[in-house]
């Protein structure tokens, strides 16, 4: 299915804030890029969006989010911690 279809029951903002929050994701776990710079690359505008978008979706800033996901030679911890929305288990 692309990415681009819809999921029923949600509204397209919600959508649309999904697919940038995916795409910060993505861009944490793979480059070093400033919050800044990889909030604009997301459409997220701000360091500020991205930190309380991330932080509402997986309960991780975006550095904490980089530091345990990144897929960087030499970055993260090692542990794959499991999260639901909005709140960190460890």
């Amino acid at each position: 299915m692309p990415d681009r279809v819809q999921e029923p029951g949600r509204r397209p903002l919600q959508w649309l804030l999904h697919q940038r929050v995916e795409r910060a994701r993505e861009l944490l776990e793979t480059t070093t890029l400033p919050m800044d710079a990889l909030a604009r690359a997301c459409g997220l505008g701000t360091s500020d969006s991205l930190r309380t978008r991330l932080l509402r979706r997986t309960g991780l800033t975006p550095s904490a989010y980089r530091t345990t996901f990144s897929r960087l030679p030499g970055s993260g911890d090692g542990r794959v911690p499991r999260l639901t929305p909005g709140r960190r288990e460890e």
